[in-house]
């Protein structure tokens, strides 16, 4: 039969260096991704970190509220005034800017309109038809 032949491949002294030296250079090359994503890893860590203590101390910043139950029933008044003024302001303008004309006039009353004046045009149509000038009946013309 066939003999399987077994070839021992042997490097020689620069081939194992240049081999060494891209194990080197790729080790060297995963670790400084590895520490930039470390760092960024870091930064965010930190804006996050930094984020929530600004968050969770913006209470003591807080403007404290003085204000006593007797004041409650001034501040709904002015509310009140306040919403009643709005009102009476939105009205001014709704008034003021408006497009003139086409007051009380509903859809309904607008299509009825245009089907009147479509009747009428074919009305009028009719009678002109009517009217049209042709030779007289019971005329002979020989």
């Amino acid at each position: 039969g066939r003999h399987s032949v077994t070839l021992t491949h042997q490097r020689t002294d620069s081939q194992q260096r240049s081999i060494n030296h891209l194990q080197v250079v790729s080790f060297r090359f995963h670790q400084a991704i590895q520490n930039r994503y470390l760092t960024m890893f870091a930064k965010l860590f930190l804006f996050v970190a930094i984020a929530l203590a600004l968050a969770l101390s913006a209470e003591a910043f807080a403007p404290v509220s003085t204000m006593s139950p007797t004041f409650t029933t001034s501040l709904f008044a002015s509310r009140v005034n306040a919403k009643k003024e709005k009102r009476k302001r939105n009205r001014e303008n709704m008034r003021k800017f408006s497009t003139p004309g086409r007051r009380g006039t509903s859809r309904r009353k607008i299509l009825k309109k245009a089907q009147s004046n479509i009747a009428r045009q074919e009305e009028n149509e009719f009678i002109a038809k009517c009217f049209i000038t042709g030779p007289a009946p019971n005329t002979d013309s020989d």
